[in-house]
């Protein structure tokens, strides 16, 4: 647990925070990491944080969430295989569209 406790994971789900839930699936909570893995997978599906993600991430950020689920275990990669692939097409269109 952090300095101010557990992270809210409803909040960052509804800032749409893609980094900080993916960065929390290596917590050693496994009741934080099942909420951030519910998160991420309702986020795919979410075309506001989408439209927010595709107006306002720079490159590198894709590149970086992108990098943290490589990092993850298998179980974990394929639970968020979907948003993964979603942010992967997202930074191809960016990159077309800068």
């Amino acid at each position: 647990m952090g300095l101010f406790g557990a992270p809210n994971i409803e909040k960052l789900q509804k800032e749409g925070n893609v980094r900080r839930l993916v960065k929390l699936l290596d917590h050693k909570d496994s009741q934080l990491v099942s909420q951030a893995l519910t998160a991420l997978q309702q986020l795919t599906n979410d075309k506001e944080a989408e439209n927010h993600r595709i107006k306002y991430w720079e490159l590198y950020e894709y590149a970086g969430v992108i990098k943290n689920i490589k990092k993850l275990d298998q179980d974990k990669q394929k639970a968020i295989l979907l948003l993964t692939e979603k942010l992967k097409e997202e930074k191809a269109d960016a990159v077309k569209k800068r």
